[in-house]
């Protein structure tokens, strides 16, 4: 770490005699469309004379005296490709030009995560075929993957990129990251005329959330750090530094993210907060990170996946990552929410797979939670009312010990009277119980709960259920709808 900041600090004083610009910006790259603005960054000799010019723009500055210069372009609409050129002129000296082409402005997403996330396209389902499907994609979406990389320090500048800026090719597409493309295609296939995409995948597996988030957040939550802090956990700050903070100075279409299994059996009361207060955070900190793209808004959007089915031989894991799935919507059971009306999210509980080659918690079907999460983003984005953002919310009354669940659209039960229920009802002494069924209708559950049961949840286990058989599921948009609402509340309060 010392030899790659001793790097950083040397780059810096020598950057009064290089021109370059930022090696975020490459040819074959997508900025951010209208409204809001993209910046073109870079290094030069302190003095010298840059001037920046695309199509009838042109700016002109003088390098000031941190060797840097910086412009902001005018607004532009979705379209390309255009050309940008950056000249640096010397008074009395030389002249150096960059040329940036084929460059394209539509909607730039960020995707970013830890292990399912990062997982690439060769390793899910029906692979070959993905791939070949995602190759006639090549004009309208681009690509580019950061490398995994920590820092003590926040970091101006980006480390060179695993890959840079390009169209989608067959060796390209196979190591991306799944969930982000194929999110990607799903957005274009639903929305007609959709603007140029570009994807930047930001994933680090094996990451904890405290690693992602900047020092703000830490301060604000007052976050405390366990004694095992450090024993294969990232330090807090340190993607952020490195791989976040030097992307901030470019604009966003919004982020995808993917991240939870590394605090499910650490800092696990501390997750919401910071969960929440980074999405804030990166909306405020991205350049014109608060500018709408919406009519109601919509400055920032924000999606994630909840946490799919895990196994493990940790105490309680059940309610471990129960209670995460329920953090990650700031504890209210949906999202958007009354917190951060900009967020949306996928359910991917029901995706076990059992026979995985990289272990259950790498599912393979990432066809369907991508498909998931786009279709949440239209629903809310683009009033696409054919679609589905949130599963099944049900309405319980409570009669002695029978619970019965009331649902106000059409759903599928699977199952019949004694088979589980998805539904867990707490002991008083911390044991949580899977309640049978006991009767079902067109439109409701009942079950059974014992006499002084405290609590009651649904989902309320690491492994639900097998391969999307879950006991609730949404079929009021059609066959293949979402499952249930991950959910738990107090059986002494809930009307």
């Amino acid at each position: 770490m010392r030899a790659v900041l001793l790097y950083f600090f040397s780059l810096s004083l020598c950057q009064a005699q290089i021109f370059r610009v930022a090696n975020t910006y490459q040819s074959n790259m997508v900025l951010q469309q209208s409204p809001k603005r993209a910046k073109i960054w870079g290094f030069g000799q302190i003095g010298a004379v840059v001037t920046v010019t695309m199509d009838q723009f042109t700016d002109t500055l003088n390098v000031g005296g941190n060797a840097i210069w910086s412009f902001t372009l005018p607004p532009q609409p979705s379209g390309g490709p255009r050309s940008i050129s950056i000249e640096h002129n010397v008074p009395q000296g030389a002249r150096s030009t960059v040329l940036l082409e084929n460059i394209v402005f539509g909607d730039v997403w960020l995707c970013a995560g830890e292990g399912n996330m990062q997982f690439p396209m060769r390793n899910i389902f029906n692979s070959t075929l993905e791939i070949e499907n995602a190759v006639k994609y090549s004009e309208k979406i681009r690509t580019a993957q950061l490398e995994s990389r920590t820092s003590d320090s926040e970091l101006d500048e980006q480390y060179p990129y695993r890959t840079i800026w390009s169209k989608l090719e067959t060796a390209s597409v196979a190591d991306f990251s799944a969930v982000c493309l194929l999110y990607a295609i799903r957005l274009l296939d639903e929305v007609p005329d959709h603007a140029p995409i570009g994807l930047i995948q930001a994933t680090y597996e094996h990451s904890n959330i405290e690693a992602w988030v900047s020092k703000r957040v830490i301060n604000v939550c007052n976050s405390t750090f366990s004694p095992e802090y450090g024993q294969g956990l990232l330090k807090e700050h340190s993607i952020w530094n490195a791989m976040i903070h030097p992307l901030t100075k470019n604009s966003l279409k919004g982020v995808i993210w993917y991240q939870g299994e590394s605090n499910v059996n650490y800092n696990l009361p501390y997750y919401t907060c910071h969960f929440k207060n980074l999405t804030f955070d990166w909306s405020y900190t991205f350049f014109d990170g608060t500018v709408p793209t919406h009519t109601d808004g919509w400055a920032f959007p924000f999606g994630f996946v909840q946490l799919g089915p895990m196994e493990s031989e940790i105490e309680q894991f059940d309610q471990l990552i129960s209670h995460l799935r329920l953090h990650q919507t700031f504890d209210t059971e949906v999202a958007p929410n009354n917190y951060n009306n900009e967020t949306f999210m996928a359910p991917a509980y029901d995706l076990y797979d059992g026979t995985s080659p990289y272990g259950s918690i790498y599912y393979r079907d990432k066809q369907t939670v991508a498909k998931r999460l786009a279709n949440s983003f239209v629903f809310l984005y683009y009033d696409r009312f054919d679609l589905e953002f949130v599963g099944p919310i049900p309405s319980i009354y409570k009669l002695d010990t029978f619970c019965t669940a009331t649902f106000g659209w059409k759903v599928k039960f699977n199952g019949q009277a004694g088979d589980p229920s998805g539904f867990f009802f707490k002991r008083r002494n911390g044991i949580w119980i899977e309640a049978p069924i006991f009767n079902i209708t067109s439109d409701t559950m009942t079950f059974e709960v014992e006499e002084l049961a405290t609590e009651l949840a649904y989902g309320w286990s690491a492994r639900q259920c097998e391969y999307k058989m879950c006991p609730i599921y949404s079929i009021d948009r059609g066959p293949d709808g979402l499952p249930a609402i991950i959910m738990s509340f107090s059986l002494y309060t809930y009307p």
